[in-house]
């Protein structure tokens, strides 16, 4: 065979190839597993903080004012004009019996819905908590990977640790 710059090249046939004597190459040993139990628990434990973390902050943002808005000015207007003079009167005298510090009732909804919220980000915060806990508790836990030997003396297989069958 010639080559483009004109060489001459001398490649074996298949059947020539088949009759080349057969060359024993060692294997070289496979790289320990990166990954481990250890950096398993970790990555789990992470997805759950941020996880968490990310519910709690969305939540939080969108939290309702605990302040009268203008929407509610609104709302509340167009609710007292609809009311007859009889109803209006009822309401005041609500009103009136309401001690200071206890909001007045289109309030109630308002703060029971901002409190019920602030409930569910204290939750969140709380799993984002226990996902920083299991990443942390990563850093107790042996990883079986990591190229240790054995009892027995040689290095563990990959495979969990456990020596394959001879």
């Amino acid at each position: 065979m010639t080559c483009a710059c004109g060489a001459g090249i001398d490649v074996p046939t298949l059947l020539e190839l088949k009759r080349l004597e057969r060359v024993k190459v060692d294997e070289p040993a496979r790289p320990a597993r990166r990954w481990g139990v250890r950096q398993r628990v970790m990555s789990v434990g992470g997805l759950i903080a941020v996880a968490g973390l990310l519910t709690a902050l969305g939540l939080l943002f969108t939290l309702p004012p605990g302040e009268i808005t203008d929407q509610d000015r609104v709302a509340l207007r167009e609710r007292v004009e609809r009311m007859t003079l009889a109803e209006t009167l009822n309401e005041w005298a609500a009103l009136y019996r309401l001690p200071p510090e206890q909001p007045p009732p289109y309030q109630q909804v308002r703060f029971a819905r901002r409190q019920e919220r602030i409930a569910y980000v204290w939750l969140a915060a709380g799993v984002s908590l226990l996902g920083m806990a299991v990443f942390a508790s990563g850093f107790l836990v042996s990883n079986v990977s990591d190229g240790r030997k054995s009892r027995t003396g040689r290095p563990r297989s990959p495979s969990r640790g456990r020596q394959a069958p001879r």
